[in-house]
């Protein structure tokens, strides 16, 4: 390539600037969050030898939590960030 690079105009903005243009960027960025904790709890069930009634006294919470953590297509697990 020579030095005289010229940008490309079919290149248009990001998929996050795409989200937040429909003005889903937030529910996007949860859902993705909540299946990469989803997979990271099987990843530890799995590999860890962890039961759920320990993974349930490990995090101080219920069965049922665990549960729907563990379905990433459940929406009703709400995730919130800590600030």
């Amino acid at each position: 390539m020579t030095g005289d690079h010229k940008e490309n105009p079919h290149i248009g903005s990001g998929y996050g600037d795409f989200l937040a243009d429909e003005d889903i960027r937030a529910e996007v960025e949860a859902l993705v969050l909540k299946k990469t904790a989803s997979l990271q709890l099987q990843e530890i069930l799995g590999s860890d030898h962890v039961s759920k009634s320990q993974l349930v006294i490990r995090m101080k919470t219920s069965r049922t939590s665990v549960n729907r953590m563990l379905d990433p297509a459940k929406p009703s697990l709400t995730v919130a960030s800590k600030k």
